[in-house]
């Protein structure tokens, strides 16, 4: 088969990676797309790193047997502890692989007037602080608060989009951010599938989906 005509790899924790899914499919509507959600083991953002890097290997392992000629990694806990080792195996393979960290934080930091940025995630993804290295990489007089959400993952999993309780969730883990902010990185791509509620209750902040930017 010619390389060119091989899909391109996706996969996250569970369905959130379908948001990434369908940006991908918007913006490259002729490449074959092949995903693989790991519902059975989601979520990751309560796993420790080493579980965490040893998940993100074997379902990109998997990906990588089936035949892909790009590897995205759509999920932001699996690219905060997952990304090396699986971009040393596919640089060995001639395959590129892509993250959804630094697209976020690279949007967060084009922003104009922006001081404080909060990325809302799982517990691991807040505790790994990769957004809050790539973003004073880039300008390094954005504040940055991390804050974990680990209640959201398993409320889209089933499916609770817009049930009053998850707004009421998130209203709550919104009104603990310590300072307020000028924008909100949606930092987990199960998160975008609620972008339409955290619009609704915080009209005035810009909110980053880090599935599409």
């Amino acid at each position: 088969m010619n390389p060119n005509d091989l899909p391109i790899g996706v996969f996250d924790s569970g369905i959130g990676g379908l948001s990434v899914l369908s940006a991908i499919k918007t913006a490259l509507p002729n490449e074959p797309l092949l995903y693989l959600g790991d519902t059975a083991r989601v979520p990751y953002g309560s796993r420790s790193p080493e579980t965490i890097v040893r998940y993100t290997q074997r379902v990109a392992g998997h990906l990588l047997k089936r035949g892909v000629k790009a590897l995205v990694i759509a999920c932001n806990t699996a690219t905060t502890y997952g990304y090396e080792a699986v971009n040393t195996r596919c640089i060995e393979l001639g395959i590129p692989v892509v993250g959804v960290i630094q697209p976020g934080a690279q949007a967060a930091s084009a922003l104009k007037s922006v001081s404080t940025v909060a990325v809302l995630g799982t517990v691991a993804t807040v505790n790994g602080g990769q957004y809050t290295k790539e973003i004073q990489a880039l300008n390094p007089n954005i504040q940055v608060i991390g804050k974990a959400c680990p209640l959201l993952v398993p409320l889209v999993e089933e499916g609770w989009l817009n049930d009053h309780i998850t707004e009421q969730i998130i209203v709550r883990y919104l009104n603990e951010i310590e300072a307020k902010p000028d924008a909100i990185i949606l930092g987990c791509t199960h998160y975008p599938l609620l972008k339409h509620t955290f619009e609704r209750i915080l009209p005035k902040v810009t909110i980053i989906d880090s599935a599409s930017v």
